[in-house]
């Protein structure tokens, strides 16, 4: 599993964010986001943005390059 989706994973977990309310808020299907906890694909750059306002954390932490803030 990529670190990507480690991160995601675990942002969703202290957000208490389910797969369904963060696809709505990105405007996108519950099984991208899906995909995208289990490591099968990364989010556009756009989306990747849109990521870390919906649950509060910077790019680096999504990246693996930064702890949780």
């Amino acid at each position: 599993m990529s670190i990507f989706a480690q991160q995601l994973k675990e942002a969703m977990r202290i957000n208490r964010y389910s797969q369904r309310f963060v696809a709505e808020k990105l405007h996108t299907t519950q099984q991208t986001v899906s995909n995208w906890v289990n490591g099968i694909y990364e989010p556009s750059l756009e989306q990747l943005i849109l990521l870390c306002e919906v649950l509060d954390v910077t790019p680096n932490f999504l990246l693996g390059y930064s702890d949780y803030e």
